[in-house]
């Protein structure tokens, strides 16, 4: 029960497509939704960022550009070489979309920072990061998707960026702007802004896959354990890329952890809405966050299972240093 409640995020989207599978007349029935929860997703983010943070270990630009270059440089063409590898294979169109889109995703808002935390890391280059590679994200990922797959034709640029600016860049502007008000406010109610932003996450989902089921959309058995173990072997690799930047660029080990654990992370609360903007029309929408969907869960289980290790290899440094 416990283990339910810390992940209920992950049992609440399994069940919204179970819900859409079920019964997807409902919510195919209401596609203006999404323009009510994708802004509040982004208000609470413009709410909860803290903006002031960037000013906070601004000095370290190494560990900055090594987590936002493999973010935003490396990692894109490493997932999109893995979505024309699983398109030979015979994956879905869509889905191999998705995984171009999520490997053009910037890192987590939070989950970086806790498991930064619980690995040891330096907390505070991971706050930073998290702010800096989700500002960046707005404009920096649509662009690197358009770069990587605008020529299928899938995405249409100008209806693109106006909904980027109307239900990502306003929002979070104005809940930044209120911030300097509220600041107080929300540094107490960071919780329930968190609650409140996954569940209109749980809603977009809910309203994609009941409009892709409507529509006839069929999830192959096979199609999603192949996608789910390139999920998994991506992220390892997602892992293996910062490892070996950050000792090339000699950081010590807690901003190597911390450079780990952002750069191979990729943010759900930007990704679902980004990908309903991008494809607003699509009736194979829901396919193209399947590979989102899977990576979540995969980024978390890592991190829980390496932030011990991580831990004892940061506080045993020390010691070696005197030895």
């Amino acid at each position: 029960m416990r283990h339910m409640l810390r992940h209920w995020f992950l049992f609440a989207v399994g069940l919204a497509v179970l819900a859409a599978w079920r019964l997807p007349g409902p919510g195919a029935a209401v596609p203006w939704l999404s323009w009510v929860l994708v802004p509040t997703v982004f208000l609470c983010a413009g709410l909860g960022l803290p903006g002031a943070e960037l000013r906070r270990a601004a000095r370290d630009w190494r560990l900055h550009a090594a987590v936002q270059g493999t973010s935003f440089l490396l990692l894109p063409p490493l997932f999109a070489a893995a979505a024309w590898l699983l398109h030979q294979a015979g994956v879905p169109p869509a889905v191999t979309l998705g995984v171009v889109i999520l490997g053009c995703l910037p890192t987590t808002i939070t989950s970086c920072v806790i498991f930064t935390r619980q690995s040891g890391g330096d907390e505070a280059g991971a706050v930073v990061n998290a702010v800096l590679g989700n500002l960046l994200g707005i404009a920096v990922t649509p662009a690197l998707i358009w770069l990587l797959a605008g020529h299928t034709g899938h995405i249409d640029p100008t209806g693109a960026v106006r909904a980027l600016l109307l239900q990502v860049a306003l929002p979070m502007a104005v809940g930044q702007v209120a911030r300097r008000w509220l600041a107080a406010w929300t540094e107490t109610r960071r919780s329930a802004l968190s609650t409140l932003s996954n569940l209109c996450l749980v809603g977009v989902v809910w309203q994609a896959f009941s409009a892709g089921f409507a529509h006839g959309m069929d999830i192959n058995g096979g199609m999603l354990a192949l996608t789910a173990g390139a999920m998994a072997l991506l992220h390892g690799l997602a892992l293996l890329v910062p490892t070996g930047l950050g000792t090339r660029l000699t950081l010590d080990r807690a901003r190597r952890v911390t450079l780990a654990v952002c750069a191979s992370q990729k943010t759900i609360a930007l990704g679902i809405p980004l990908i309903y903007l991008l494809l607003p029309r699509d009736p194979q929408v829901a396919l193209v966050t399947v590979p989102l969907l899977l990576y979540h869960p995969v980024q978390l289980l890592a991190a829980s299972i390496a932030a011990p290790r991580w831990l004892k290899w940061v506080e045993a440094a020390p010691r070696e240093r005197r030895l």
